[in-house]
């Protein structure tokens, strides 16, 4: 599900949080500060930060432990959170500027037979920089632009005879179905064109970050 709110989607992760803080404080709304986003389908594993203000609470003396508690009972194998603590806006402002790296795991399936030597090739994006303009399928929604984003680490184990499992470690803000596909080649280079095998992602796990 996705982080805050988005009109496609009835239920968020900021939805479900705000639920049992708005019963604790007698408060108006919410507003969710988060440190990026992940697609609808991919899931997060790794512990994101998030500030999630409340307008005008009427009751401002609440037990954060508890709160955790609750959410986490309430919403179990949906959301899970921790180390809760009272914020301010500096650290609002330091979440939003944040641009950590992220760690993925991602099955991948090429439509052929897959190459092993070919496959190879994928280590020489370690360290190098990608170009990606805004992918196909979020055109309708965001600007087309051209981002620069460095690829830091790739390690892969073939599982089948056209899947590979990859763990990559790329800057925050990579479109890693892109990486993989070339969307058309609008991400270059991508694991498509470097193998000259087409490769798409079938599972998209986000399993860590690194500052």
């Amino acid at each position: 599900m996705p982080q805050s709110k988005w009109e496609k989607y009835p239920e968020t992760v900021e939805d479900l949080i705000a639920e049992v803080l708005l019963n604790k404080t007698k408060g108006e709304k919410t507003k969710f500060h988060g440190s990026g986003r992940e697609d609808i389908d991919a899931l997060c594993f790794g512990w994101r930060e998030f500030v999630i203000e409340v307008v005008n609470p009427k009751i401002r003396s609440i037990d954060l432990s508890t709160l955790e508690r609750e959410i986490n009972q309430k919403y179990l194998g949906k959301i899970e959170v921790k180390d809760l603590k009272f914020s301010n806006k500096s650290e609002v402002r330091e979440i939003k500027s944040k641009n950590s790296k992220k760690i993925y795991e991602v099955i991948i399936k090429f439509e052929d037979n897959i190459d092993e030597e070919k496959l190879k090739i994928l280590k020489t994006l370690e360290g190098k920089k990608i170009k990606q303009l805004t992918p196909t399928r979020v055109l309708h929604r965001r600007k087309d632009k051209e981002r620069i984003k460095k690829i830091y680490s790739i390690s892969y184990e073939i599982i089948n005879k056209n899947k590979i499992k990859a763990k990559i470690k790329a800057d925050a803000g990579t479109y890693i179905k892109e990486l993989v596909s070339g969307d058309n080649g609008r991400t270059t280079p991508s694991f498509s064109s470097l193998t000259n095998m087409k490769a798409t992602v079938e599972k998209l796990i986000v399993v860590g970050f690194e500052d």
